[in-house]
Order: C-alpha cells, then structure tokens, then sequence
C-alpha cells in the first residue's frame, strides 16, 4: 500500500538509528533500494530525508557507495517534487557523503536544480546556494556557481527594477532608488548604466522631490562607478541642473553633490567642469539661487585648495559682498569665515578682512553679526613658541624662568625654553602616558603623575627622579603642589584623590565620594579649598582646614590632646563642603578664580559652567555654550576677567566673565586639544593637542607710543597719557573712547603725534584696521579732564606726514589717502606695490612694508626714493638727525641709510621687541631678556641682562627710558663704556681711545678677542698681564720685543720656536738666532747662517757638530760651506768609500781619489757613462749678515702711549712727566745674553764631561769671540711696524650664513656637509664632491705675483660695487644659480619629449643635486625653488619607473603596473600623454582591455593635438565597450588614490603608513625608513631635518 510505504519512507531513518550496525547494512539498506526506486513520486521524495539521516549511519566510503548515487539520481528526477525535496536537504545531504564527494559529485547536480524548469526548485536551490558554497573552495564556488547566480538575478530581477522604477507611487520608486548600490555590487556597472541610466535620467526630474532628492544622493556612487568620462557626458548637465531646482532640500543636496564630485575626480576635473557653470549661476535674479551658489562654494573651496579658492572663488565672493539682498550679504560673511583657513595670512589681510570690516557697517544687524563673527575668526593667535610631539597631555609654567614642561601620551616629559625654543631635557622613566606634570613654586622640583599609576617627584638640576610615591589604583590623571605647605594633590580613576607630603614621601589624606573617575583635582591658590571634576557630572569642593591644623604643630595641650583623640579614633582630614551639580554628562576640569568665589568647570555635554560659592552655599551662575564636542579644560585668565577654555572641537575659546558671552576663537584643522596651562606671573597661556603644545598671548602688551622731542605720549588703560623725560613726570591727558568690541587685542598698534597741531593718531586693529585723531587741548596736559569725541576712519596704517596733514593706508585699493585736520580726504595716491603697512619716513615721504621688502615712496613726486630687502619689518625706528633709520623684525635688525642703502644686519635667536638711537649714533635695542647695542658697521654685543622685556622710549647719555608691558616708564642706567669704546676705535678716535684705557676698566676675555678681531691687538696688548697671552698679541701686533720678554718670562721650547717664526717673517735674525739658541736648534740655526750668509758662524757650527759627533749635522754643514774636502773626510770617517771615491772623483781631486781607489780594491763604484757632473755650491745670498732691511713708518698712536699702562701710579707719573710718549720704544732688557756664543749652553752640558773622558778633543785652540748683546731693534724716531693679518673672507663668509652653498665656496666643506645633513638629512656626499669644488673654485680668483712665489687667491664677491662698504664683505660669488637650473630643466623636458629618457634623467638628477647649493635673493624665489624640486622629483621618480618597465619585458603584468604608475607622475601634458599613450598599449597588447580604456579615456581628457594619438584612444575605448575585461589582475587600482614608493615602485594607498625623503618628499614604504632616497640619491629616507634653507631672508 503507497501509505505504507510512505510511512515506512517517513520513518525509515529513525529506525536504522536503533538497530545493530550488522542488520542496518544487511537489511535496512535493501528497504532504503527499494523505497528510493517506488513507482509513487510520493514515496520517493520521503526517501530523500532518509538519504540524510542513514548517511549520518553509515561509514564515509559505503556512504558514498550507496548514497550519492541515489542523491545524483533524485537530482535529475522526473518528478518535480522529488527534485524540490533534493534542493530542500542538499546542505545536509552534503553534509552526509563529506566534502570531497560534494565537490566532485554533487556540484553539477546543484547546478542542474538551479536550472531546472521548475520555479519552486530553482527557489528552493538558491536559497540554499550560502551554506553550499561554504562546502566548496572560493575558487569552485566562483566557476561554477557565481555566473549562474549573476544571470539569474540579472534575467529575472532587472525588468522587476525596470518596472517599480516606472511605479505610480513615489515611495516605491523612492525604495527602489536607496537600493540601487546593492544591485550595482551584483550586476556590474556596464548593465546597470546600460539599463537602468535611461531611468535614473527620467527620475531626476521626477515630480516628487524626495524622489529626486534620492538620486541626488546616489549620484556620487554611481559617478565613481561609471568613471569621469561616461559621467561628463550622460549626468554632468543634471547635477547643474538640480542647483536650479525650486525646493531648497534638492539645491543644498546638489550642493553637497558637487563637492563629492569634486572630491572623487579631483580638483582639475572640478576646475574644468564644476567651477565655471556655477560661478555663472551667482548672476540669477532670484536670491535664493544666489545663496546655494555661495553654500556651493563654501563646500568646494576646501577641496579645490588656496590656489583656485584665491582666483576664481574669492573674487566672485567679494563681488557678491555688494549684493543688495542682505541674506546674500551675510552669507558671504559666512562663506568668507569658512575660506579664511584654506588661504594664506597675507590673502585675509589684503582681501578677506577689508570686505568683512565693510560689511560689519552694514545697516541691517543681520550682516553686521555675521561680519563680526567672521572677524572675529580672522583674528590671529599670538603664538609665542610652538613645539611637534606625540600628544601632550600636561602643562607646567615655571613661575621664574621662561621654561615650560609637556607630558606626553608617549610617556616622556619634556623641558622646553619657549623664549629660546629649545628642548633643554627630557624625562622619560613613566610606563604609559603621563597627564599630569607640575612645577614647584620655590623648589628645583616638578611631580608627574602617569598611567603607570605613579607619582613621581624630580629634580631638574640633577635630572633624575628623586623618589615614586605609590598608593592609587588607576590612572593618575593631574598632580599639583600646594603654595605653601609640602603637599602634592593627586586625582585618579580609582575615584580617590589623595593628598601626598613630598617631605615625609607619605599619604596624609585620601577624598573619597566621587563614584567615577577623577578627571582633576587641584588646591585653591589662597583658601584651604580642594576642587575636584568627575565623570559621575559633579564638581566637588573639599575643606582641607583640618588638615592644616594637623599638620601645624598644636600651640597648647589642649589642642595636642584633641589631636591625639583624632589620631587614636579616626577623623576626617577634608570634608566635602559643596557638591555641584549641573552637568549632564561627565566633568573633565574644574578650576578656582585666583581672586574671587568663583569655579568655573568644563564637561562631555560641551558646556562652560559657571558658579559662585559663599561660606554655606554654592550655586550655578550662568552657562557658556559654544563648543561642539567635549571640553577638556577650562581656566580663569590670571590677570584679565576672562575664562579660556579648550575642546576636542579643535579650538580654544575665550569667554568674558562680566558679560558671559564667547568674545574669541582659536581653531586647528587637525588637532584636538586637551589641557591648558597659565602663567601664574605673566600673561601667557600653553595648550597641549594631539602633534604638540602651543605657548601663546591673547593680547598684545606692547603700549603704543611716540616720543617728540623730550616728551612721550603713550597710551595706559584707555587714556592717552604725557610722561617728559628730562623732569620725568607722568600725567594723564585725556581720555580715550573705545566703542565696545567683542574680541580681543583691539589695544591701540601704533601711535603718531603732530607737536605743531598737538594731535595724535591711534590707529588699532579695530573693524579689521581703523583709526582715531584726537586734537589734544592746549591745558590738557596739566588737567588730563577734557573729554571730545574722536573723528574715526577706516585704515590698515595712519600717520602723520606733514604738520596738518596726515597718510591713511588703503589697503583694498592699494592707494595713501591724505587726509586734514578735519578729517577729510583730499588726494588718492595710488602705490606702485602692495603695501600692507605703512611709518613716517620724513616730510611728505612714507615708509612702505611690501613683503619681503621696504619702500620709501616720495607722496608729492609719486616715486620710490629707496628699496631694501627684508625679512618681516614690524617697528622703524628713525635716528635724531633722521639720516638712520632701524628696521626691526622679529629675529633681525637691519640698519640702514635714509635712501635705504644697507649698512649691516643683525640677527637674534630671540625676537627683538624695541630699540632706540643714543646721541653718537649707536642703536640701542632690547630683545625678551637683553639690552644690546648695535654699532654702524654692525659689531654688537650685550649691554645688560632684563628680568622682563622692556620698550626703549628714548636713549639719553647712560639713561635709556622705557615702558614695561604694564605701560609703566621706567629710567634704566646702563655702562655705555664698552660701545662707546668700539666706536670711538671704529671712526679711529684714537684720543679717546686712549683716555678710555687710563681711565676706564675695560678688562675682560671678550674686548680682548674683540680688539684682535679688529686689527688692534697691540691695543689689547695693554689690557692683560698673562704673560702667554701677553706673548700672542704682541706676536700679532708684531711687537717683538715683547714677545721676547714673554718668552723669556714663559721660558718653553714651544714659545721660544714661535717667537723664531715671528722674528724670521720680520727678518730679525738676531733674534731668531737668540730663540734657535735657547731651543738648542742647531739644524735651524745652520740654515739661519747660511741664508745670512754669514760663514764665520756656519764654520762654527760645523765644529759644534762634529764635537757632537752629529755626523748629519757635519755633514749638512760642510754641504752649506761649499767645502768639497770636508765632505770626503766626514763620508771617510764613517765608512762610505764608495761615496767618499765619487765625491773625490767629480770634484777633480784625483789624489785623494787614487788612494781611496786603492783602499777599495776591485769595489771601486763605476761613475755613469754620458753625464756630465755640476757643482753643487750654495747660494751667494743677496744681503749678508744683520737684519734684513725694514720698513721704517712713524709709531701708532698706541706704540709708546700705552706701554706703562697698568703698571701703577708712580710710573704713569713719569710717563706724565715725560709727555711725549710717542717717541721711543721700550726695549726688553735682555742684558748678559750672548747672541753669537752658540757654545755657551754647551760646555756646561755635553762638553764637561767630553774634556774629563775623552783627551781626544781638545778645543782650546777655538777661541769663539763673545757675540754682543740680544740684539736689539734699532731706536729711531720711526720703528717697525709688521702689518698685521686681518681674519680670512672665508671665516667671515662662514661666520653668519647658515647657507650650505656659501660654506662650501668659502671652502668649509665639513660644515657644508653638516648643515645639509641637518637641514636636509644628506647622507651620500660623493655625488656632491664636484660641486662643491667648483664652489670653491668659482668664489675665488687666482693671481700669479712672480715665479717664486706662490699664486694669491682674492675672494669674489656676490652683488659687489664700487660703493661696497670696506669694512663689511659681501657673500661669495656663486657658480650655480637659479636661471642654470630653469635652462637644465627645459633641456629635461626636450630630452623626454624626444625620447631620449637616460639623458633626461641625467639631466634632471643633476637638478636634483644642485639645487641645495643655490642661493637665492626673495622668499617668492624660495618658494620657486621648492616649487622646482616637487617637479623634478616627479620626472626622476617617473623616469626611473619607465626604464626599469623596459627592462621587464619577460614580466608582462610588472611591465603593466610600471607603465601604469609612471601615468600617476605629475608631468607635463605633452609628457603625461606619453605615458598614457605607452600605458595604453602596453595593456591593451596584454589583454587588459578595461585598464587599457581608463587610459585611453585619461589620454582622450588631456585633448591631444597628435589626431592619430586620439584616434588610437578612441578605438581602444570602443573596443572596450564590447570586451571590459582584464585578462590578469594587477596591483593597481586607478579609483582608490595612491602615491608611488621610489625603491620598490610599489603603489601606497591612501591610510597606509609610508615614510618620506627629507629632501625631495619623495614617499616610501615603511620598511624603506633608514635607507639611502633611491630617487634624490642624497638624504636618508625618513631622517628628522629642519628643511630647505636657500635664501638670506629665510633666517629670521
């Protein structure tokens, strides 16, 4: 019965799990036969389930006998429903006969089902096709499996999508648009343009605009897919289209699209396609279209760059500033703050600021608010000092020296000297992150507290930890020491803060109630107060008084036993007096007002909160809103009523206490910030971020003033104020309104006074540059009452040129407004230049800052009177007499004449902050921490040290009048002597020189080097007593006789033989036969004879030597005397036959060589055959004995003046009495010293003992004549004056330039190569060898005197002329330039346009190494340079890929890859369709037809000129169209933005770390780091190097 045997089927599985292992296969296996071959489909499709369960039973191989078989036959059943039980249980009937059988048997038969006709098997197959392919291999589910599945969908879903797409329901056209990616991930993208683009185009303009707002938003998606050139032609009208649309939802999306767009292809692409048709747009009558225009713009300029946002965005912005609409005007207020960011300082001030402050007078408030919002935001922080580190995460001001401590998340402390800028150690023992670092107020101490959870204590003079306190669970997050007692305040994530006494190193109280983290703790600056911030949103206040009194020995017994019961039975150390509420989320900071009952707190909800506290109660004052994401730190100002806070928004805000209103911004682009810091005496702020710390001002301190004549106006605390030097008194004149503004340094920048009009000008950076003229009542300096409203203008600089008249700058027009009294404009004078500032310069003339020069421009002729090239100019400071002027930068002081002719340039590590001319004409200056002086020929040096930084006013004799940063004056004497000494030395008053050595103590090692360095060393002669210094002046001034006395004084070998080369230079030789004798230097003293001529003595030394037994030296000796005999007895006596014969025998004496020719026997030498012999005889010298003839000149000034200087009173009498010190030298007593009596030392030491041992010498028949006296310089009315030796051009060359290229030409190949290893991290310097010789070579020029003497090199000179300073040596002459570099580089680019790629990349590595030895004038020409090698990096990076491509032709996929990465090199057009055109083929030839069309399409956007070039890109795209496929996969992906590894020509992808060249930026994998640059062949590949220096006027 068919029921039977269906339950029989049905049950079949269970059973045979009951039955002995011997039945099942015996008889349970013949029942499975039969059902699975039942006539009734009914029967069979239950079988299937049994499949399943007996395959479980049975082992693998009878599983596979017996059960595959019958599953591959139900597979092809003729009944539909035995097929779908099959496709039902396939997962579990593979699981059944294993894997291995299911790859080779089971596969076709699920791709059958999925085939078959019926739809219900198909469904019940598909569903399983997950669980199937996680059976297979991915590459036998991808062959088989996937191309069914694929055609499937396509086949049947995309009519479906076809059709709901065309749905009369807006929301399913709308669902089936938000899926259209998931189709793209199945379809591909060539179908589903082809298909469903025809559909997509008619949804744009559907009428339900959710419906077009979907496929806006699909837009991107599908242009990424599609590529730049299918999208230009079949979508690009529609996204302009969509800017036009009548619901503000579809235009701010297009808007939005736009910049997507513009991300993906880029910003050429967006420049040819995108940027024109909207600016069209910003011309529609309609407002509203007007406004998405400017919100298109403000999206797009991040992405497009400063470079097109400045050309071709800004300007349409600033035409539309003068819209009539006010919403237009405030939006570009709006789009204005969102540019200032992307473009330079110098573009805000010119262009942005000028159109802002306009539009901040606006009649409506509306445009007035945002203006002032977006000045706001162009205000400038007053970075003091800026560090580049891991994370910073504390901050510690030392209270005395300018130093500032950084915690770092990579666990080392830093000490930085922000006034120096430089890292003075480091402290690196925390493991983990150190958040919390603190300076002791009055120790040499600073506590940290880290991650590791330890606090510890160090000492920085010893720089060690000098002990750990241990104790909290978790991490520490801030430390702090108490102002005056021994105590450290710590708060952790263990919930606790716990108070520490560093003394004792213990404990003393834990504050336990916050139940979350502790974010901070800190003491109250006056009161016994601890406030604490956690993340369980409470602030907490703690009483420490009892704490106090514990720690402060009890006075009375009473009071100890109180504290004794404490001690014994528990007491509360600090109690919590407040807990503040308020916060919703949790609290990072909290903060005491150093003088007031206030906290002020900051938390994750993103809100400042504010609160006021009495003795019972505390309570919320007021909530300051404004940052966009948690706030990290807060703080009250020292000194100021305002709050500073910080966020992880990437900004710092600064809030007002009074008005609780947010009155300034600071933003970074990239990095959040985390802690802030103040200075407990200064006014000065540090922030920690994510890549360092910043040390800034909010405020300028500098008070503006002018000096005239011998009185100063000055501005203090909002009134103009007069302060006269000569009685000094200050006095109050009037004062000053300010309209109320809403940011800060809005302090007055500059001050002009008009002493005929008694007049002054304020001008300020108010409303982006104004000013104000106040007319100064004549009774007003007295009274100081007078109130009179001021008259007020628009101006970036203004100041008087004449007595009523005054210059306003113009900056947006570029033009000087002359203005009266009154106030009112008469003439408009255009400038020739940009300028953005402009100072008096005289009557009728301005000095003009253009930026990187100054101007000074004649107002009434229209002309420039002078020029100079400067770094930033900020101060001019005109000379009395107004034939000087001082122009002060921020590291540089440059001297001038009053036609700007440069006379010297100084240049300071730290900033320079005023200075002031003294009545000799000496510019004095301050900088943070010196008072200094410059002299005309630009010597300086340091007058006195600062405790803080002062404002020279005015310098009178020894007075220098100043203002503090508090605007008080201040009168400061200071020592002049010293510059008034140089000076007096430099215009050769040698007078005073004189009355200022007798009568001023000017000792010391510095006017000692000082006076050498001048070429006046026999004036520091008189300044020391060091014999041995002594003894080098006078060798510098050429002052032998007391060099002489020195010497004797010193008595070592080694002065003795100095003082010989000196007095031989001079042709002194009897003194150098003295020094030869007292270093017993015979040789020397021979040579000295015979080039004296002097016989007699060279006789004598001749004897010496032979008593010596210095056969040498008898030798050496007779060959000077000429004596041939002689020579043949010495060579006898030593047994030199041979020689002895020879000698004889040319020199013609035959007897002697005959009786030597018998003593030699057959050993007689045979003299050579041919030659002619010549006598050998020395020179007859030209002057024989004495000295040589001297140059007779009459006495310096300081020859006999200052000799008994110093000496005491009595002599100085006698010198007095004298009076006529100029006429006689005082010669060195050197009496009883025999010059001539060479045998004087020696009887006493060698020939004693010769005369008792050996009777054999007897010398008693020599009777050597007594020599005279040490001779002495002859005593005339003139004396010798050996000329001295100034310092060589290339020291001087060397001494100031930080250039590579001017060390190299001065010859300074060490430090050349140093400087570019530390600017540059150059390793490889052979390649540079070259040119650093014709550096070298090239400075110098080369001059022959006569035959015997050696070629004199001169220094060139770069830039010298005929009216050249003498004094001040220009910079070398270099052989490379720039313009070389330009002619190299269009020969490069021929090179490669013909093909020729080895020569071209000679030519561009020769660029490549070159430019580190250019120098250039201009920061414009720096930048050029820097342009330069981007470019030529690009060419050599690429040059090198495509000869390595033509070396790969036995690799076909590297060669692709190479040719397809030297496409991504950014050439010039012509070169770039080179390389397309290459790529192109070389793909195409390959099988890569769709890689090969991408290039074709990139080939075809460039619009070749070449028709056959566009034609063959053409055919390679049509091609594509019927075959987008690639034929091998290859390592390039042209969608996902890449740069290329110049060792390995591998692609790095965007988010993969890479390392880069210091030099050429060219970028590597990170394996490269440490290696040789492969593409400059010069620096190490990841080095740390302070960059590119190749101009002056890069020194600041």
């Amino acid at each position: 019965m068919p029921m039977v045997r269906r339950s029989a089927a049905t049950n079949l599985g269970k059973f045979a799990g009951t039955v002995e292992a011997v039945h099942l296969k015996a008889d349970i296996m013949s029942i499975f036969e039969d059902l699975t071959q039942d006539d009734q489909d009914s029967v069979r499709l239950l079988a299937v389930e049994g499949c399943a369960a007996l395959g479980k039973l049975l082992e693998p191989q009878e599983c596979v006998a017996h059960i595959l078989p019958v599953i591959v036959n139900f597979s092809q059943d003729k009944s539909w429903r035995v097929r779908y039980m099959v496709a039902n249980q396939l997962y579990e009937l593979c699981e059944a006969v294993g894997p291995e059988a299911t790859r080779s048997d089971l596969v076709p038969a699920y791709v059958r089902l999925l085939r078959d006709n019926e739809a219900e098997v198909r469904i019940a197959a598909a569903g399983k096709v997950t669980k199937f392919c996680r059976i297979l291999n991915p590459e036998l589910a991808i062959q088989q499996i996937l191309p069914f599945v694929k055609d499937a969908t396509i086949e049947q879903l995309l009519p479906i999508f076809l059709s709901l797409l065309k749905d009369e329901f807006p929301d399913v056209r709308l669902n089936i648009i938000s899926k259209l990616d998931q189709v793209n991930q199945v379809i591909g993208i060539d179908l589903l343009s082809q298909s469903l683009l025809p559909a997509i185009v008619e949804l744009a303009e559907d009428r339900h605009w959710r419906v077009r707002l979907a496929i806006i938003e699909y837009i991107p998606l599908l242009a990424s897919q599609l590529g730049v050139g299918f999208f230009d032609d079949k979508l690009g009208s529609l996204c302009m289209q969509w800017l036009n649309d009548k619901v503000y939802s579809i235009r701010d999306a297009a808007a939005n699209n736009l910049k997507r767009l513009a991300e993906e292809f880029g910003p050429d692409w967006a420049m040819q396609h995108i940027v024109p048709q909207v600016l069209e747009m910003i011309s529609n009558p309609h407002y509203l279209y007007r406004m998405t225009i400017l919100h298109a713009i403000s999206l797009l300029a991040p992405v497009l760059g400063s470079e097109i946002t400045c050309s071709k965005l800004l300007p349409v912005v600033v035409t539309a500033s003068k819209d009539r609409v006010p919403n237009i005007k405030f939006n570009v207020a709006k789009v204005l703050q969102s540019i200032i960011p992307i473009v330079d300082q110098s573009v805000v001030e010119k262009t942005i600021r000028p159109c802002l402050v306009e539009l901040s007078e606006d009649p409506d408030v509306d445009v007035r608010s945002f203006a002032s919002q977006a000045l706001q935001s162009s205000e400038q922080m007053l970075t003091k000092f800026e560090t580049k580190s891991n994370r910073v995460k504390g901050l510690s001001f030392h209270p005395k020296r300018p130093w500032i401590l950084a915690s770092l998340h990579s666990g080392v402390i830093q000490l930085w000297d922000y006034r120096m800028g430089t890292l003075i150690d480091r402290f690196d023992e925390h493991d983990g992150p150190v958040r919390g670092v603190h300076f002791h107020k009055s120790q040499p101490l600073f506590v940290s507290g880290g991650d590791d959870y330890k606090i510890k204590v160090w000492n920085y003079k010893m720089h060690r930890c000098l002990f750990t306190l241990l104790g909290h669970l978790d991490y520490i997050r801030t430390v702090q020491f108490h102002h005056e007692y021994p105590w450290i305040v710590s708060a952790s994530d263990d919930q606790t803060i716990r108070i520490w006494n560093w003394q004792s190193r213990t404990c003393i109280s834990v504050l336990t109630g916050h139940n979350h983290y502790v974010m901070c703790a800190s003491f109250h600056p006056k009161e016994d107060l601890v406030v604490s911030a956690s993340l369980d949103q409470t602030v907490r206040v703690w009483d420490i008084g009892s704490l106090k009194k514990k720690t402060v020995s009890p006075a009375d017994d009473i009071l100890r036993l109180s504290q004794m019961n404490t001690d014994l039975f528990g007491g509360v150390d600090a109690v919590v007096k407040y807990v503040l509420e308020g916060h919703d989320r949790g609290v990072n900071w909290a903060s005491f007002h150093p003088n007031l009952p206030l906290i002020v707190s900051g938390a994750d909800d993103r809100q400042v909160k504010l609160w006021r506290m009495n003795d019972t109660k505390a309570w919320e004052v007021d909530t300051l809103r404004g940052h966009m994401n948690n706030v990290s730190c807060v703080m009250f100002h020292a000194k100021q009523d305002i709050i500073v806070s910080n966020s992880e928004d990437k900004s710092i805000r600064v809030w007002d206490v009074t008005k609780r209103t947010g009155i300034q911004t600071f933003r970074r682009e990239h990095d959040r910030f985390w802690i802030l810091s103040s200075h407990p005496e200064m006014n000065l702020l540090a922030a920690g971020h994510d890549s360092g710390m910043i040390v800034f001002k909010l405020e300028r301190e500098r008070p503006a003033f002018a000096v005239s004549g011998s009185s100063l106006f000055y501005v203090k605390d909002r009134f103009l104020r007069y302060y006269e030097f000569s009685t000094q008194r200050d006095t109050q004149v009037i004062p000053i309104r300010r309209p109320g503004s809403t940011t800060l340094n809005q302090s007055p920048r500059t001050l002009s006074y008009s002493p005929t009009e008694n007049a002054v000008l304020i001008s300020s950076d108010l409303d982006g540059g104004s000013y104000e003229l106040y007319l100064i009542p004549k009774d007003s300096i007295s009274r100081g009452d007078s109130l009179q409203d001021a008259k007020r203008g628009i101006g970036g600089s203004a100041v008087f040129i004449a007595r009523n008249r005054f210059a306003v700058l113009d900056k947006m027009n570029n033009q000087v407004l002359i203005k009266n009294m009154a106030n009112e404009a008469g003439k408009k004078i255009p400038l020739p230049f940009a300028a953005d500032a402009i100072f008096y310069a005289g009557s009728n003339n301005l000095l003009c800052r253009v930026e990187d020069k100054v101007v000074i421009f004649d107002l009434q002729q229209k002309i420039i009177v002078g020029e100079l090239q400067t770094p930033f100019i900020k101060y001019v400071v005109w000379s009395n007499d107004m034939e000087s002027v001082a122009l002060l930068g921020k590291h540089a002081i440059i001297i001038a004449n009053k036609k700007l002719v440069h006379q010297c340039t100084l240049h300071e590590t730290i900033r320079v902050k005023s200075g002031g001319w003294d009545d000799n004409g000496v510019f004095i200056y301050t900088t943070l921490n010196h008072i200094k002086y410059c002299l005309p020929n630009g010597d300086s040096g340091i007058i006195r040290t600062l405790d803080v930084p002062i404002y020279i006013t005015k310098v009178s004799g020894n007075t220098i009048f100043c203002l503090d940063r508090d605007g008080k004056n201040r009168a400061i004497v200071i020592d002049a002597t010293e510059y008034i000494f140089k000076l007096s030395l430099l215009k050769k008053r040698y007078d005073h020189v004189m009355s200022m050595i007798r009568n001023s103590q000017l000792c010391g090692q510095a006017m000692i080097a000082y006076l050498q360095q001048k070429g006046f060393p026999e004036v520091a002669l008189h300044f020391v007593k060091d014999e041995r210094t002594r003894f080098n002046l006078a060798l510098e001034s050429g002052n032998i006789q007391i060099a002489v006395a020195s010497a004797t004084a010193i008595d070592e070998k080694d002065y003795w033989y100095r003082l010989g080369v000196e007095a031989l230079r001079q042709g002194n030789a009897g003194i150098v036969e003295y020094a030869y004798q007292k270093t017993k230097n015979f040789e020397r003293l021979s040579f000295l004879y015979l080039i004296t001529g002097n016989m007699e003595k060279l006789s004598k030394m001749l004897k010496i030597a032979e008593v010596k037994n210095d056969v040498m030296g008898q030798f050496h000796n007779a060959l000077y005397l000429g004596n041939v005999k002689e020579r043949i007895k010495i060579l006898e006596n030593v047994g030199h036959l041979p020689l002895a014969y020879i000698t004889a025998s040319v020199h013609g004496l035959h007897d002697v060589a005959e009786r030597l020719s018998a003593e030699l026997g057959e050993n007689v030498p045979t003299l050579p055959q041919g030659k002619v012999p010549t006598l050998l005889m020395p020179p007859t010298p030209i002057v024989c004995g004495g000295d040589w003839p001297l140059l007779r000149v009459t006495r310096g000034i300081f020859e006999g003046g200052l000799d008994n200087v110093g000496r005491g009173a009595a002599d100085e009498e006698d010198e007095a009495v004298d009076g006529d010190w100029g006429e006689e030298l005082d010669m060195v007593d050197v009496d009883g010293l025999q010059n001539g009596d060479v045998t004087a030392g020696l009887e006493d030491e060698e020939m004693g003992e010769g005369h008792e041992e050996e009777e054999g010498w007897d010398l008693e028949d020599l009777e050597l004549p007594p020599e005279a006296d040490t001779p002495r310089a002859s005593v005339n009315a003139s004396s010798f004056v050996a000329p001295t030796t100034g310092m060589p051009v290339s020291q001087i060359w060397t001494q100031r330039s930080s250039l590579a290229a001017e060390h190299a030409a001065a010859g300074n190949f060490d430090t050349a190569m140093r400087l570019l290893k530390r600017q540059l991290g150059f390793k490889n310097f052979a390649l540079l060898k070259p040119m650093f010789l014709d550096l070298h070579t090239g400075s110098h020029s080369y001059l022959p005197v006569f035959s015997s003497a050696p070629v004199i090199s001169l220094a060139v000179e770069r830039g010298w002329n005929v009216s050249a300073t003498p004094n001040v040596r220009g910079p070398p002459a270099l052989v490379f330039n720039f313009s070389q570099l330009e002619e190299k580089l269009k020969a490069g680019y021929k090179a490669t346009t013909n093909g020729k790629l080895a020569d071209a990349l000679k030519i561009f590595l020769s660029i490549l190494h070159t430019i580190p030895l250019i120098v250039v004038d201009s920061r414009r020409e720096v930048d050029e340079v820097k342009e330069l090698i981007i470019i030529v990096k690009e060419y050599v990076l690429g040059l090198q890929i495509e000869l390595k491509r033509r070396e790969m032709k036995d690799d076909p996929k590297r060669e692709q890859e190479l040719a397809a990465y030297f496409t991504h090199c950014n050439l010039q057009t012509p070169h770039l369709r080179l390389a397309l055109n290459s790529a192109l083929t070389v793909c195409y030839k390959a099988g890569n037809i769709a890689t090969a069309a991408n290039f074709a399409r990139r080939l075809l956007e460039t619009n070749p000129t070449n028709e056959s070039l566009a034609k063959k890109a053409r055919q390679v795209l049509q091609a594509a169209e019927r075959n987008m496929t690639d034929k091998s996969q290859l390592n390039y992906d042209f969608r996902n933005p890449f740069v290329i590894c110049g060792a390995t020509y591998v692609p790095i992808y965007r988010g993969q770390r890479d390392v880069s060249c210091p030099y050429c930026s060219s970028r590597f994998v990170a394996t490269q780091e440490g290696q040789l640059c492969t593409v400059c062949d010069l620096a190490v590949v990841g080095a740390d190097a302070s960059g590119l220096l190749c101009s002056p006027s890069q020194v600041r």
